[in-house]
């Protein structure tokens, strides 16, 4: 299966995602495939502890469903959501790939991204990213403010009913948002970025 962020996932974990679902071992910057992992780590356990312990860490952090765990780190801090454990971070992303690939649908409402990169624009740098974005205009307008800082054509990208697939993260555990002094309901949503056309 292609995961999204899996480029990033190994930049920062040196492993694929599918490694670390697997189990794969890291030491001092080499990656090893369980049959190796265990005969180290058994061999040296008093340093390492056993490979069964190691495997017993992994199952506990990929054997379960952790979508709305993964969508509670996105919503709170998207830019280091991939920081921590590779092996719960694999999870989160086999999780989010399977929830957007699942239920993605046609956005029946505009959705607006402030950012200095338009969907399609997103999508030629990072095509196997998923972007946000939000029924609320004045939260995208926030958010292209915000980047102007290191990007001055940073603005608010209007994407039109039914031009992309995404999920509305409040159908499926996502941490409710309010806007404002009348704390209006605020809705993200995360875009399929195989559904962005060129």
């Amino acid at each position: 299966m292609a995961y999204y962020f899996n480029r990033q996932f190994e930049s920062m974990h040196s492993m694929s995602v599918d490694q670390a679902l697997g189990g794969w071992w890291k030491l001092n910057r080499k990656i090893m495939p369980p049959h190796e992992a265990k005969k180290i780590m058994d061999e040296h356990s008093d340093i390492f502890g056993t490979y069964d312990e190691h495997l017993e860490h992994v199952n506990k952090m990929v054997g379960e469903d952790t979508t709305e765990e993964a969508l509670h780190t996105w919503q709170k801090n998207h830019v280091n959501f991939l920081v921590g454990s590779p092996y719960r971070s694999a999870a989160h992303l086999r999780d989010l790939t399977k929830l957007i690939k699942s239920h993605g649908e046609p956005n029946p409402v505009t959705l607006y991204r402030g950012s200095s990169y338009s969907p399609q624009d997103f999508k030629k740098r990072a095509p196997d990213q998923f972007t946000s974005a939000t029924t609320d205009k004045s939260v995208a307008e926030m958010h292209a403010r915000a980047e102007r800082w290191n990007n001055k054509n940073a603005k608010v990208h209007a994407i039109k009913p039914g031009t992309v697939r995404a999920v509305n993260l409040s159908q499926f555990g996502g941490l409710p948002m309010t806007v404002g002094r009348t704390r209006r309901k605020e809705q993200e949503w995360l875009i399929d970025p195989e559904s962005v056309q060129d």
